[in-house]
């Protein structure tokens, strides 16, 4: 599949880190391609997650639509419903077939099981890296619903074209040569987290 947005940022990854290399699939001095899309990749999904704990399900939705992805869910069960593998701890919502309501993200299984909060007509948690759902203080163990999320693997897989708009490409290969120096030593660990920080802070200040 051709990955020309993947081969911008592995020329621009080159550059920045001072290992030009002529074509998005050759090797530099310093570092492989498999290197490099790995510094990529782990950019990528890093400044995802900052997104998403910074600015909230709703906001992080609308920034990083190229991202999210769906899960349906084929039925509701009291033993869960299990996730994807690219799932990463990112839910934006559950929607279940035949409803126009949505339900509300909670993180604590065991309230729901006791309906602490009679209060929550809709609900569903993840435990275990299943999804459980709840209508009225009851878990269901029927039905079925679509599940929208921000998977993990955001960045590339091989030959798979990347997964986030150009409007981070710059934040991305900042953050991705800020790893690449503070592992090869060319920074010291607090040098380098706080350049990572910087990254993230104007990607955020950006969006308000």
């Amino acid at each position: 599949m051709p990955s020309p947005n993947l081969d911008i940022l592995h020329l621009r990854f080159s550059r920045a880190i001072e290992d030009p290399v002529i074509a998005a699939g050759s090797a530099g001095v310093q570092f492989s391609v498999l290197q490099r899309e790995d510094y990529i990749n782990r950019a990528i999904n890093g400044i995802a997650s900052d997104i998403y704990f910074v600015t909230g399900m709703n906001k992080s939705r609308e920034v990083l639509q190229s991202m999210e992805t769906t899960l349906a869910v084929t039925a509701f069960s009291s033993s869960g419903f299990a996730m994807a593998s690219d799932y990463a701890d990112m839910p934006t919502s559950l929607i279940k077939t035949g409803s126009t309501s949505i339900f509300s993200y909670y993180t604590k299984k065991d309230e729901l099981d006791n309906n602490v909060n009679p209060n929550i007509a809709s609900a569903y948690v993840i435990s275990g890296n299943k999804l459980y759902a709840y209508e009225s203080g009851v878990i269901l163990n029927s039905g079925a619903g679509t599940f929208y999320y921000i998977r993990k693997d955001g960045g590339v897989q091989g030959a798979t074209e990347i997964n986030i708009s150009p409007r981070f490409w710059d934040h991305v290969i900042d953050y991705a040569v800020t790893l690449a120096l503070e592992e090869s030593g060319d920074l010291t660990s607090a040098s380098a987290r706080a350049n990572r920080v910087k990254s993230i802070l104007d990607i955020i200040r950006n969006l308000r």
